[in-house]
């Protein structure tokens, strides 16, 4: 009689793209649609990351305070190129830490996550803290200025003085918000009581070139933002 295993056969896949592989780009993804795919945050990370500290189950080889993390691939970096393609304000709702903490919901007003949760027989307003979150969303690029992939970069509480700097750029308002370039990257700062903690800051690198600018174009276009 056979035994029966469900063991796997030792297999060393290429860790590099076939040229073939890479000739048929799409196939297979023809039925994915871009709302089908998750659009990845950036995530700064602090002292008291998961992800800089080791033994957690989020812990990131290499993610050390002050980077940035991609929340999808945990790639960290200390600064990137970037076209902002997107702004909005919504107003998270998370109940106190010292009460355990976690999300309630996110909405488009702070009226509104005031009397939604005053009409929720379930829970104490006073538990809970409103959040005023600007959302941009920029599309990453490489070092050369080639287009890599749009991300969500949120910021709250103090990092909102950064991103009102952002949206006050004359750059970003004489014309089209993703014709500027900028580098995204990180600064230290001290909290009332001395503690070190970092936010984001924001340069002007220069404007797109014709082609790249087209290719944001195409992306704020695909991405569904126009704006009838």
């Amino acid at each position: 009689m056979t035994k029966q295993t469900n063991a796997v056969a030792p297999w060393n896949p290429t860790m590099s793209l076939p040229a073939a592989a890479l000739q048929d780009a799409g196939l297979g993804n023809e039925n994915v649609r871009t709302e089908d795919q998750l659009i990845p945050r950036l995530v700064l990370l602090q002292a008291m990351s998961p992800e800089v500290t080791k033994g957690t189950e989020r812990y990131v080889d290499g993610a050390q305070p002050g980077l940035i993390m991609n929340s999808i691939t945990t790639e960290c970096f200390g600064a990137v190129y970037c076209a902002n393609l997107d702004f909005t304000v919504e107003y998270t709702v998370w109940r106190k830490r010292q009460l355990g903490g976690g999300l309630y919901g996110t909405f488009d007003s702070e009226q509104q996550a005031r009397e939604t949760l005053i009409a929720d027989p379930n829970v104490k307003p006073e538990d809970y803290d409103i959040q005023e979150t600007h959302n941009h969303l920029l599309m990453l690029l490489d070092e050369n200025g080639e287009i890599k992939s749009p991300v969500l970069c949120q910021m709250n509480s103090s990092k909102l003085k950064t991103s009102r700097q952002w949206n006050s750029m004359p750059q970003i308002r004489e014309a089209a918000r993703f014709a500027s370039i900028w580098t995204l990257s990180t600064k230290p700062a001290k909290a009332p009581n001395g503690a070190v903690y970092y936010t984001y800051g924001i340069e002007f690198a220069g404007y797109a070139p014709d082609d790249l600018y087209a290719g944001l174009k195409k992306a704020y276009e695909d991405l569904g933002l126009a704006k009838n």
